[in-house]
């Protein structure tokens, strides 16, 4: 088994997909915008430390409660998007490899399922935006890979040094940077 685990946001996929899920549902109900107060709220609250990750992310997710057909809507996004999934991962991945996200992995879960791969990511309600884990970040990715038996793996990627701990679990990590569809850049390597 040759497992290798990526990030998903700027590095498998060229933008931040709950970003772009936000500017899809904008534009399938535009009066969403509305309620960007209460999202700047959340934003504030959480920057201020008086809030948690957690609970700026379910304020910004608000929007999806618009939604009746979430399953339905996050198909539609991706057949819009997937054409921003990089070909250089495209290329490398494989059947044992892991996306490891702070995304939603009801959002990502999709399009890692049609590229036949395991996705693990923030656990959260698609309804009601409620978070059930904490944010899929940083040493919580780590601690998710620990909990499905997931110590190693033979190389990592990610376009952010906040994944050092997941990059740290490879023989070979990589902190690259897109810069279109089909170029990408190792920024630098970190060995075990």
């Amino acid at each position: 088994m040759h497992l290798k685990l990526f990030d998903f946001d700027k590095t498998a996929y060229l933008k931040d997909s709950t970003v772009e899920l936000y500017k899809f549902c904008l534009k399938k109900k535009p009066y969403l915008i509305l309620f960007l107060p209460y999202q700047i709220f959340g934003f504030l609250a959480y920057k201020l430390r008086f809030k948690s990750k957690e609970y700026f992310k379910e304020k910004f997710l608000f929007f999806i409660k618009h939604f009746k057909d979430t399953e339905g809507l996050i198909n539609e996004f991706w057949e819009k998007e997937e054409k921003n999934i990089c070909s250089w991962f495209k290329d490398m991945v494989q059947s044992d490899d892991i996306v490891v996200t702070a995304s939603p992995e009801f959002l990502v879960q999709p399009i890692t399922d049609k590229l036949g791969i395991r996705c693990i990511g923030s656990v959260v309600d698609a309804k009601t935006a409620k978070f059930f884990s904490r944010n899929c970040k940083g040493e919580n990715k780590v601690e998710r890979l620990h909990e499905i038996g997931i110590t190693s793996a033979d190389a990592a990627y990610s376009d952010s040094e906040s994944d050092m701990p997941m990059l740290s679990l490879a023989a070979k990590g990589y902190i690259i940077k897109n810069f279109s569809y089909d170029s990408m850049k190792i920024l630098k390597e970190v060995n075990k």
